[in-house]
């Protein structure tokens, strides 16, 4: 069983900075096709799967947290609940590259109720 967080970022996060960040972050990108990435971690059982906007642009996240970009690219990260603390740290060092790499705003939160961390320019920001 896993838990499911949802990713919402802007247009900073364009498919290839996507990918940048999840390979050098430690996954290993398992589909690629049509705007759609497919993507695993060996170390934890992290998988996730993402594409470009899907004609929503506003954040579906409950607590936007005050956040106001437009989402570009959504994203949903299945946590393997046996591997919960090698998970959010593989979740945690993804977030980090994005933020390194692209500077994209963005929010992750679990089913869309509760936002866990968010970047609104500020870097990655745990949320309580």
């Amino acid at each position: 069983m896993g838990l499911d967080l949802n990713f919402e970022a802007d247009s900073s996060l364009n498919e290839p900075a996507l990918i940048a960040a999840l390979q050098r972050s430690g996954a290993e990108i398992t589909e690629h096709y049509e705007g759609e990435v497919h993507a695993f971690y060996p170390a934890s059982g992290l998988t996730v799967w993402g594409k470009g906007n899907d004609g929503r642009h506003e954040i579906l996240s409950e607590q936007a947290m005050g956040a106001t970009f437009k989402v570009a690219r959504r994203c949903v990260f299945r946590l393997n609940n046996s591997e919960y603390n090698t998970c959010v740290r593989d979740l945690e060092c993804f977030l980090n590259a994005v933020c390194s790499d692209s500077g994209a705003f963005f929010i992750v939160s679990f089913q869309l109720e509760k936002t866990m961390y968010i970047n609104i320019g500020l870097g990655v920001q745990q949320c309580q």
